[in-house]
């Protein structure tokens, strides 16, 4: 794999990163609720770092599948726990 190609998977997964804080985020702020706050970012956390991870390993063994499949999950997780943590159903 080339280098730039791997740089702007390692890009593309830290801006899905942040989108999903920034979803959990808002979420937060229009609940107020101090525990689904604690969960969706724990959520988030777990989902990022799992994302990293797999990341490194799809990226060593070459697998474009795994890596494309590997960069929206910090996203589609906070997605998940707006809905089912927070409790918001709208955008």
């Amino acid at each position: 794999m080339s280098r730039p190609l791997i740089l702007i998977a390692w890009l593309v997964l830290a801006g899905s990163s942040l989108l999903g804080f920034a979803v959990v985020g808002t979420g937060a702020l229009i609940t107020g609720d101090a525990a689904a706050i604690r969960m969706g970012l724990l959520l988030w956390v777990t989902a990022t770092t799992a994302a990293f991870v797999g990341m490194f390993f799809a990226l060593r063994r070459a697998s474009w599948v795994a890596v494309v499949c590997t960069l929206p999950a910090p996203f589609c997780v906070a997605l998940l726990a707006r809905y089912f943590v927070l409790g918001i159903r709208t955008w």
